[in-house]
């Protein structure tokens, strides 16, 4: 399940600035987990177990008991946490405690709870100003660290400050593109300290071993059968039960304009590969590579979901089944998951069957939000009648 939370933490990157609302709150309360997506969503109240939150700002005010999974443009995280806290935006605050790891990716985050257990960061300027029990990892153009870590500090970047606070009592590895790093007796003795130069070429090789690493971790959940076919229902229904209005009119649009879809599809997972080598151009941007390539990746799953839904849910209206319902849209869903993935083990084509399940799925959703500036009455009469059948 930790992989599961790892995916649906980043799927939220991807459909934060497509699938949320412009001011209704969409939520769910399951298991003592909460689902909940909108504008700025808030949590208010204690959460006996896991959040899961995406918007434009997604805000966590109350207690955790278990892990914090947000993403949107700007993420706060006030409350305690204790579990993990996995948060990704283009600024990230996290003020609150957090029990275990935080993983985090943004332009700018910044730590200002302790945090018991390992932190991991990429971005533009990453800063702590809190402890941590555990070891950092940090990929940034700017690092500041102003409190004591326990562990081991690991930093690979372009400038590294120290603060008043600042010390490491384990090994502090620095790998920067800079020559002048001094690091002071009081943060880490000589002995601890390694310190190497590197050119940003070899930054960016760094980064593709990390990237490749994280491709060949999920070319292998692929491989594994069961694994895909529990947790890609999973993250379907999720979305399914977080934005309904939108999933429907975004099958709709996929039905409705199928080669149109396919072509935004395409467009759409190639706009990732080619922002790949746009952040390697320059320092800021080669941090947030690996995080480019999994939002590729996650991009290709969200669309193999949305295009064996939509698939199945047509068939199954050729023969009557209206998916009227959360639980009858689920059920259509998982049909199609299952379908999808046996005609992808036909010989020859069978990648190609799946390919286009993908884009048309990706396409759809795609096309429901952007399609509007194209055609805006074609849209809105889609929209109406969701509303109408709802």
């Amino acid at each position: 399940m930790r992989f599961t939370s790892l995916i649906l933490a980043f799927l939220a990157i991807l459909i934060t600035p497509i699938l949320a609302q412009e001011s209704k709150e969409e939520r769910l309360d399951f298991g003592g987990d909460i689902y909940i997506g909108a504008e700025s969503p808030e949590i208010t109240n204690t959460v006996a177990n896991d959040v899961f939150a995406t918007g434009y700002k997604p805000t966590v005010s109350a207690t955790v008991n278990g892990d914090v999974h947000a993403a949107g443009f700007e993420v706060i995280v006030d409350g305690d946490v204790m579990g993990n806290t996995y948060a990704f935006g283009n600024m990230v605050r996290i003020n609150g405690a957090t029990a275990k790891d935080v993983t985090s990716s943004g332009s700018s985050v910044r730590i200002d709870g302790e945090v018991g257990g390992n932190v991991r960061a990429a971005g533009a300027d990453v800063t702590i100003n809190a402890p941590v029990l555990g070891s950092v990892l940090i990929g940034a153009a700017r690092f500041d660290l102003n409190a004591n870590v326990k562990g081991d500090v690991s930093f690979s970047g372009d400038r590294i400050s120290f603060g008043e606070g600042a010390k490491v009592d384990g090994a502090l590895t620095i790998r920067s593109t800079r020559d002048d790093i001094k690091v002071p007796a009081s943060v880490a003795s000589a002995d601890r300290v390694t310190i190497e130069k590197i050119t940003q070429p070899e930054m960016v090789s760094g980064m593709g071993d990390v990237a490749k690493q994280t491709t060949q971790g999920l070319l292998i959940a692929w491989v594994s059968a069961m694994l895909l076919l529990l947790i890609l229902p999973i993250v379907g229904i999720i979305w399914l039960a977080l934005f309904p209005k939108r999933s429907q009119i975004a099958y709709e649009v996929a039905i409705a304009k199928p080669f149109k879809s396919i072509f935004f599809g395409m467009l759409g997972v190639a706009m990732f590969i080619g922002l790949i080598p746009v952040l390697g151009v320059t320092l800021i941007g080669i941090p947030l590579i690996p995080v480019a390539i999994v939002m590729m990746i996650v991009s290709v799953f969200l669309g193999y979901i949305a295009g064996a839904w939509f698939l199945a849910a047509r068939v199954l209206e050729a023969f009557g089944f209206e998916g009227d319902t959360l639980a009858k849209r689920a059920i259509a869903m998982v049909a199609g998951i299952i379908l999808a993935f046996i005609l992808g083990l036909i010989p020859f084509i069978g990648w190609l069957i799946g390919l286009l399940i993908g884009f048309i799925g990706l396409g759809g959703i795609l096309f429901a939000y952007v399609g509007r500036t194209i055609n805006k009455q074609f849209h809105e009469d889609v929209a109406a009648e969701v509303d109408r059948l709802a």
